[in-house]
């Protein structure tokens, strides 16, 4: 598949039979109760996070939106 034509809007693909049972037991196993639950705030915790620390953050842009909110007027803004 072409991902130019995925990403316009109303565009259509058509997933196999495997596929689709694939999308929704995935779906199915991150809804499970066992992924989605509260937390038991009595026990110590121990967070686990990405590796973040080791790359950097980058965000892909085109520049004209950053431009454009860089050069834009602030009208909401109050005195400090």
């Amino acid at each position: 598949m072409d991902p130019d034509k995925l990403n316009k809007s109303n565009s259509k693909f058509d997933l196999s039979d495997e596929q689709l049972r694939n999308v929704k037991d995935r779906k199915r196993r991150l809804c499970s109760p066992s992924v989605l639950h509260v937390p038991d705030f009595t026990k110590h915790m121990h967070p686990r996070t990405d590796a973040g620390k080791f790359a950097l953050p980058i965000v892909k842009t085109d520049h004209k939106s950053i431009e454009t909110i860089v050069t834009q007027k602030m009208t909401n803004s109050r005195p400090g």
